[in-house]
Parts: C-alpha cells; structure tokens; sequence
C-alpha cells in the first residue's frame, strides 16, 4: 500500500494528515519549502520499503525512488532507474520533466516480466519536486482542505477508500477534490510552484468553499498535461516551471 501528500498550504503548524484507520509502518517526511508545514512531503507505505537514493553529482541532484510492487519486480524496476536515471537525465535535458516520466514508464513496459506498479521519484535539492508513476495499478488523487486549519493537500493513494475513512473520522471536516485516477501514466509536482500557484489562485478565486474548489480545478488543468509531448512551447498555458 502506498499513500503520499504534499501540503499546498497551511496557516498553522497543524498536524500530519493521517486518514487510515490502521497504522503504516513505513514513512518518510521531505521538507522542500523553509515553513514547517507547506511543502512538507509525506511518503507511507505498509510494508518494507523497496528503495534506493540515486546521485546525480553531474546534475547535482539525489533522487529518493520507492517502488511500490506485490512481486519481485520491485528489484528489477529498482535497478533500472538505478543504471538509467543519469543517462535519462542526460537524454532529455531540454524536454520537460513529465515527458522523462513518462519515458521511463515506457521502458518499464518493455521489459516482457514487466508487473503493476506504483513508482516515487522525489528530488529533495534545489527544485524539489516529486514524481509518479502508475503502470496496470491505479493511483487515486484527491485534493483536501482541512476547514478546521485550513490546510490544503494534495493526496495520492492506491487505497480508493480514503475519503471515506476521512468522512468517517469526521463528515464536516474537510472538503474534496477527485482528481482523475492516474492509471498508465505520470504526474509531476514541482512543489515551490505549485504553493506558489495555490496562493496566487485563492488571492483570485477569494477564500470560500467554492474558491477552494475552483482552485483545484485550476490545479487539476495545470497537471493533468499530456505526458507524450516534449515541451508545451505552442501551447499559452506553459507559464513557469514546465510540468
């Protein structure tokens, strides 16, 4: 099982969103903003984690990957990031980070004892950003603001019951998004752009419930890109960090 989220936002140092009625064992927290709580990251899985860090001196960059995976492949897909990644930093320096993601998927694919699996790829230097991947298993993605501290997360799980854990332990509490479930292909959060974002669009949107979910909306069209193109320079939307 795999659970992670990212807060977009947080007025106080409130505490960490637990939503499963049932403890994780595994749990790693990123920091990738100065402020205790937005742009905290959290990755929790139930079982021993199938991880590595991988340096990238050339690129000055470490990256934290996990795979999440019922079988032996876990190692395998392990293995390739760790011989590729560098090369596929490389290969594609000019095109966006998406578009990488969404590379390696492929070679994973290729690979004829190729299993379902959910990836992690978590950068936690300059440009901290993390990344996701989703081949034959479903991720499901659900933005939540928290009316009592109002903070807001971005949430992704393999457990399609999270809200309902979350309205059980408290049914007025908080407010959600379901983003589309990402099956067979990436997503890429580039944390500091997406607070950044987040606080440029409720200053527009205004601080209601429904400007919460507006701004989830623009947030959903902001990540949702297609993962097959390099760059999105035709497209008017492609303002900052490229997704």
């Amino acid at each position: 099982m795999l659970y992670g989220s990212m807060c977009l936002s947080a007025a106080s140092n409130g505490a960490v969103l637990r939503p499963f009625p049932f403890q994780l064992q595994h749990s790693k927290q990123f920091h990738h903003t100065p402020h205790p709580q937005r742009g905290l990251v959290e990755i929790t899985t139930d079982s021993p984690d199938v991880s590595a860090e991988i340096h990238l001196p050339q690129r000055s960059k470490t990256y934290w990957v996990h795979v999440d995976c019922e079988n032996d492949w876990a190692v395998t897909a392990l293995d390739y990031f760790k011989t590729h990644l560098p090369k596929m930093e490389s290969q594609y320096e000019s095109a966006r980070q998406l578009y990488k993601l969404y590379q390696y998927q492929q070679e994973l694919r290729k690979n004829p004892k190729s299993a379902a699996f959910n990836v992690t790829l978590l950068n936690n230097g300059e440009h901290a950003h993390v990344g996701l991947l989703s081949q034959w298993s479903d991720l499901f993605v659900v933005g939540i603001y928290d009316c009592v501290n109002n903070s807001v997360r971005l949430v992704w799980t393999d457990d399609e019951y999270v809200v309902a854990y979350l309205r059980g332990s408290d049914a007025s509490r908080y407010v959600f998004y379901r983003f589309p479930v990402l099956s067979d292909r990436p997503l890429f959060l580039y944390t500091q752009a997406l607070c950044s974002k987040w606080h440029t669009w409720m200053r527009t949107f205004g601080t209601s419930t429904d400007s919460v979910l507006k701004a989830f909306n623009a947030l959903e069209t902001f990540l949702y890109k297609e993962p097959e193109l390099p760059t999105l320079t035709k497209l008017s939307n492609s303002n900052g960090r490229d997704s």
